[in-house]
């Protein structure tokens, strides 16, 4: 696989820069390879922020030093971690996001869902990120039942992989505003407010009226995400790397369901809450341009900046195959799907339902946080001769309710017909013809 270097990049702000560059050659990623391709520049321009984030922190601690010393204080001190990987003292404890980055920590996860043992630094790192009082138990053998090794937290990397493979295959569930903040469940955010205004330079001593604004807080709807994983013993005797990829295959497509599909059509009822139950929801009948050209005015201006459209796979279709009133294609069919249709950019995401459309912008409307990160439990079959991992997170998500998001969903007899292939979008212009 080609390698990526983004050396050149040199602030967090160009590597966000390239990350949307790469989001706009997704939606044209129409093989594995490609999709691995792009996977594989994401994952170089995560290792680059990175870097630039621990060149920041080392040039923030040189900083403080040269303040300390200025100013007579006494710096403050550092020490080498245990070569040897034994305990730390008190002043090389790492917290628990450290150890969740660290590679010691990265083995010990994969080892200990094997049952394989472990060294001394990698039980110190699985100590210090334990979850539950569930006694850690090394290296058990394949054929001992029961439950062991609960509540381990998933390491940082894997978490990350993790989001970016959900990123890559719903548009919408990416472009969700995501926090991991642990407990919270209540955001505020910017109701209205009243423009500030303008003052001339010859009128320096009147008083501002500043621009007043109006709070309302989001509450977001939680739900448990759990999937169960299960693993031969045979395939548990691949190696730690091999093993790790294929436990991150088989959490995407476990997780991916749950998750992405509560991020739009949770119930908000003991469930997430989804954008589509949080949206202005309208029905529509005909061609997908003549309804979004009917009802993209339902938002307001405000609103509509930076707004998208996305659409499920059959919409997407429609909207691919739509011709005019002499029957020609309104699209170039070799282009694939438009890239924008009066303005707004428009994306096919596979988790919208048949005939669904939503119009917004999320990034600005709509929040997911995880508000308990994803730990694992494994549990041994022995007469199945399998090990069953189960992973478990807790995750809360709505959005704003002031019709700044719109669902368009297509009436039920023509949604069905679509997906069988029966009904064909009638072309603009053809309902005139007698």
């Amino acid at each position: 696989m080609e390698q990526f270097n983004y050396g050149e990049l040199k602030t967090l702000e160009e590597v966000e820069a390239k990350k949307a560059e790469l989001r706009s050659k997704i939606e044209s990623a129409t093989t594995d390879e490609q999709i691995t391709d792009l996977e594989a520049r994401a994952a170089a321009l995560d290792e680059r922020a990175a870097e630039i984030r621990k060149a920041n922190k080392t040039e923030e601690r040189r900083s403080r030093l040269q303040s300390a010393l200025a100013a007579g204080e006494k710096p403050e001190t550092r020490n080498m971690r245990n070569p040897l990987g034994g305990e730390e003292t008190e002043s090389e404890k790492r917290s628990v996001e450290e150890w969740l980055e660290s590679k010691e920590y990265r083995s010990a996860f994969a080892k200990s869902l094997m049952g394989k043992g472990l060294t001394v630094a990698e039980k110190r790192a699985v100590k210090a990120v334990m979850t539950t009082s569930t006694e850690f138990t090394e290296g058990v053998d394949s054929g001992t039942e029961g439950v062991s090794n609960g509540g381990l937290l998933i390491p940082a990397d894997l978490d990350l992989q993790l989001m970016q493979r959900l990123e890559l295959i719903s548009p919408v569930f990416r472009d969700i505003t995501r926090t991991s903040f642990p407990g919270v469940k209540k955001f505020p955010y910017i109701k209205g407010k009243r423009k500030a205004k303008r003052y001339g330079s010859t009128k320096e001593t009147t008083e501002n009226d500043d621009g007043q604004i109006e709070y309302a807080e989001l509450v977001l709807k939680e739900a448990e995400i759990s999937v169960t994983i299960p693993v031969t013993w045979k395939l548990e005797t691949m190696a730690v790397d091999a093993f790790y990829t294929y436990f991150l295959e088989e959490l995407t497509k476990q997780v991916a369901r749950s998750l992405i599909e509560g991020a739009i059509y949770g119930t908000g009822e003991d469930d997430m809450e989804g954008v589509t139950v949080c949206a202005k929801k309208v029905e529509y009948e005909g061609t997908i341009l003549a309804a979004i050209e009917a009802n993209v005015g339902v938002l307001s201006a405000e609103d509509k900046v930076g707004a998208k459209l996305y659409l499920s796979t059959t919409a997407a279709e429609a909207l691919q195959f739509s011709r005019d009133s002499d029957g020609r294609y309104i699209f170039p069919i070799s282009n694939g799907l438009p890239k924008n249709v009066a303005g707004y950019a428009v994306e096919s995401d596979p988790y919208l339902k048949d005939g669904d459309i939503v119009f917004g912008n999320l990034g600005a409307n709509a929040r997911l946080n995880i508000i308990e990160a994803m730990s694992v439990t494994t549990e041994k079959k022995g007469r199945q001769r399998r090990t069953e991992y189960t992973a478990y997170e807790i995750a809360a998500s709505s959005a704003r309710k002031e019709d700044c998001i719109l669902y368009l969903t297509k009436k039920v007899s023509e949604a069905v017909s679509l997906k069988k292939g029966v009904k064909v979008d009638t072309p603009v212009g053809d309902k005139d013809k007698g």
